[in-house]
Formats: structure tokens, C-alpha cells, sequence
């Protein structure tokens, strides 16, 4: 077994178990692994990874490795410079789906990477749904989860999501269990309207059916942040005093020193063509009722500038939403907020939704004045782009403990000159700093001498902060 160093330092992490388990038997993967990567992210429903492998005993043929094999990871990350300090340890199984990119050399070894995937997500992928469901959403979407995804992890954890029918009914016509949560999502608006960012999706921590604007809403109103973390070392030498105060941190590091990130990007700062495409700043839904021969019309537009829409003549049974920006719920750090898209006009009839449907079948209402339905497509539809319209990933030293839908605390700095003796407001850049979300995790695990363990964290924002 590979001995992992005394050297403690940020982002250390040690391995207690790492064995590939298949037909031939088990075996112990810790003199063997190079590099272990594990993707979360809130709009993939499942566990992804990969397995660097450095093999020089031919376990391709010993244990007859040709995928479906299982992988067990076991570790803990270190929070301290003693190695005192500890996250909770975490336990991964995943599925061998390939073994790709294999390197022969002279010396008999080779080098191949293993495909890994979560259980749920290979049980999702080897079945399909072709029944009715019907009965409470909630009892639906677990219905659904149970029979077509469930491995044993547990059930889905809706973080208090509550949705406004009681009734729902789905027939499945040869649909994977993720196609049809992803689909009944679509259909059904929560209590909240403004939270319509429902998804469904998967973290090393629990199985989510949920909104990511709740999850937001809940860390926030307990003040719950996962951690600080700053682009320019703290401007005191003192540690532990560059984390935002009236906060309360979920096991930081105990030395806020290493709360430095280690590189940014944007990966977008604007795309219009993105809003237009999207829904993301308006979008027009016709629908129309087959059974009852009923069309309907509505027209949602979500920028400031709203004071009727240009160009657009209302006839009989349209339904304009009003504006809702300052409706939704967006995260703020100090309270005034600026929309990421200030001052762009915009038309809803550059995105068209058209619904077809049967009263009888998703309401007992008719179909053209199911307003639960409609409004929570155009809102749904916005928010979800809204969520990477202002994102950053950053990377930071590994931690275990992170998850998904948990709010940072980031600090950037003023990018103008700075006088003598500069205050913390002329240092930082407060319109850019503040709470971020995380909808993505890359966790990458170094073995060999080094057991290191960074992420990269993708984060989102809805606006941004007035000075």
C-alpha cells in the first residue's frame, strides 16, 4: 500500500481505500492509480469520473477488465497544517463504463484511463420507462427515481421544494429515469414561482430534486457559507481575518491563509446571443389544447425596461406577465442589486415555445388557462440561463466536505490604482466581490508522492452588487 507523506500542507488528502472490484476479484488500485477526477455539476443528472492507471502487472488480463467492474474510493482531506483537523471522510463507488486512451511501453507497462460513472447513473442508462405515473409530484418523481435510477444511495432530497399541484399525471414512452424527472420538471411550477430553477442531479453527497434558487434562499437566510476565498493573498498577516464577518463557515480551513485561489476564468461575460436564444430575458409561449380546441398566448419579459413591449399588439385571451426581476429571488451580499442584464432591450418573440396538450390529461382545468404551467416555462426557462449568464471558475485547495448548490463568499481585487495606504474598499472590488454559488465541482486527486487534492469550482451569480 502507498504510503502517503507526514508533510500536511492545503489540499492533502489521504486515501484509506482505493480497489477495483470485477469478475476475476478485487484489487488494490493505491501502487497502481496516478490521478483520480470526479464531476459534479448540477446540470448532469449523475457522477462522472475518471481513473489515471499505471499498470506494470498486466490487470487487464489478471481481473479480467472489460468495464461494469466497481471502484470503491475512501479518503479524508486535512484542514490544518498538523494533519489534526479533518473533514468527515467520503466514500465514492462508481462503475468502470471504458478503459480508453491505453499507452503500451517497451517495459511492459501501460498507462489507460477508466470511465467512471456513478451507480445511479448506470442503472439509469440500462433501463427504460414505459408506464403511467400518477399521483402527488413529489410521489411521482420518487416513483420514477426508485424503479429506473436507484442503486441503493437513498432517495432524492428535495430541500423543502413544495409544488403547487397536487395531482400529476405522466405516461413515459421509452424514456431513461433521468428523461423523465428532467421532463416532469418542466411541467410542474413550484409553490414559489420565483424559484423555478428546479433540476435534479447528483453530488458525493446526496441525490437532489430540488431548485437552485431554495438552496440559495435556505444557506442564506441561516447565513451558512462554505467558505471565503481571495484572488490576492489577505492584506494583513493575520490569519483567519480575511473571511467575511456575520457569516457562519461549514469547517473551514483552520488558517484562512490558504483561502487564496490559484486561477479564474470567466468562461462567459456576455453573450447576447445566448440571452436571445434562451428565454433568458423574454420569450413568447403559445399553447394549444387539443381536446378543447383552445389556443392561449403569453408573453414574458423579465428586463427592467418593461413598461409594455414594443411593437407587440395584444389580442383577445393574451396574458402579459409583468416584470418580475425584483420578484425573483437573487442572491445579495450587502442588499442592493444591479440585473446582469441592465439596460439591454429586448423583444419576446426572438424565443417561441409552443405546448401542446390535453386538458384532461394534465389538469382539471383547461388546458389554455393552466396558468401554473405556462408561467412556470417562461420562468424556469429564464432562470435556468440566468444560472450560467455570470459564471467564474476558480480553483482552490481540495476539500471533502464541499456540495453542490452551497454558497462562497469571493473577494476580487480593484483592478485601479491605488493611493497611499489604501482602505479594504479601495483594495477590493465590492461591485464584483461578494456570494457566488456552486453548480459545478472537478475534484482531482493526485497519488504518488504528492496526495494532493484541488477543485475547481464553478460558480454562478444572478447580479451584481451596488456600490
Amino acid at each position: 500500500m502507498a504510503q502517503s507523506p507526514e508533510i500536511y500542507r492545503p489540499g492533502r488528502f489521504e486515501p484509506t481505500q482505493i480497489t477495483l472490484v470485477g469478475d476475476g476479484g478485487s484489487q488494490d488500485l493505491q501502487n497502481f492509480a496516478g490521478q483520480l477526477t470526479i464531476f459534479e455539476n448540477v446540470f448532469a443528472n449523475c457522477l462522472f469520473g475518471e481513473l489515471a492507471i499505471g499498470d506494470a502487472k498486466n490487470l487487464i488480463q489478471d481481473i479480467k477488465l472489460r468495464g461494469t467492474e466497481r471502484v470503491i474510493v475512501e479518503m479524508v482531506s486535512i484542514r490544518s497544517d498538523t494533519g489534526a483537523e479533518q473533514c468527515a471522510p467520503l466514500k465514492y463507488e462508481f462503475i468502470v463504463t471504458g478503459i480508453v486512451d491505453r499507452v503500451m511501453k517497451e517495459d511492459r507497462e501501460s498507462f489507460y484511463v477508466l470511465k467512471l460513472v456513478s451507480p445511479e447513473g448506470y442503472e439509469n442508462a440500462s433501463r427504460v420507462a414505459t408506464k403511467r405515473f400518477d399521483g402527488d409530484p413529489k410521489a411521482v418523481l420518487n416513483q420514477v427515481w426508485n424503479e429506473f435510477c436507484d442503486a441503493g444511495s437513498g432517495g432524492l432530497d428535495f430541500f423543502g421544494l413544495e409544488f403547487k399541484r397536487k395531482e400529476f399525471v405522466f405516461q413515459a414512452n421509452f424514456w431513461n429515469g433521468f428523461r423523465c424527472m428532467n421532463y416532469c420538471l418542466k411541467q410542474l411550477a413550484p409553490v414559489d414561482p420565483y424559484m423555478p430553477n428546479t433540476l435534479v442531479f447528483q453530488s458525493d453527497k446526496k441525490n437532489y430534486c430540488t431548485s437552485l434558487s431554495r438552496m440559495a434562499h435556505v444557506y442564506k437566510s441561516s447565513n451558512t457559507v462554505y467558505d471565503s476565498f481571495d484572488l490576492i493573498p489577505n492584506l494583513s498577516e493575520e490569519s483567519g481575518n480575511n473571511r467575511e464577518d456575520g457569516y457562519n463557515y461549514i469547517h473551514p480551513f483552520i488558517d484562512a491563509k490558504y483561502n487564496v485561489m490559484d486561477g479564474i476564468t470567466q468562461p462567459i461575460f456576455a453573450d447576447i446571443m445566448h440571452d436571445l436564444n434562451t428565454g433568458y430575458m423574454g420569450s413568447h409561449t403559445i399553447g394549444f389544447d387539443m381536446h378543447k380546441r383552445l389556443s392561449y398566448r403569453m408573453f414574458f419579459d423579465y428586463t427592467p425596461q418593461q413598461a409594455g413591449i414594443e411593437g407587440l399588439v395584444p389580442v383577445q385571451g393574451d396574458h402579459l406577465l409583468p416584470y418580475k426581476w425584483d420578484s425573483f429571488y437573487h442572491l445579495r451580499h450587502k442588499g442592493g442589486l444591479n440585473p446582469i442584464h441592465d439596460n439591454i432591450k429586448f423583444h419576446p418573440y426572438s424565443n417561441v415555445n409552443v405546448k401542446m396538450g390535453n386538458h384532461n390529461i394534465w389538469s382539471d382545468k383547461d388546458f389554455g388557462y393552466d396558468e401554473f404551467h405556462f408561467e412556470n416555462t417562461a420562468f424556469r426557462d429564464s432562470a435556468v440561463a440566468e444560472m450560467t449568464r455570470h459564471q467564474i471558475d476558480i480553483i482552490v485547495n481540495g476539500r471533502t466536505d464541499v456540495d453542490l448548490g452551497m454558497l462562497v463568499f469571493l473577494r476580487f481585487p480593484n483592478p485601479k490604482e491605488k493611493g497611499d495606504n489604501p482602505s479594504e474598499s479601495d483594495v477590493y472590488d465590492e461591485k464584483s466581490s461578494g456570494l457566488y454559488q456552486i453548480i459545478g465541482i472537478r475534484h482531482d486527486f493526485l497519488f504518488g508522492d504528492a496526495f494532493e487534492h484541488t477543485m475547481k469550482l464553478e460558480v454562478i451569480r444572478d447580479s451584481t452588487e451596488k456600490k
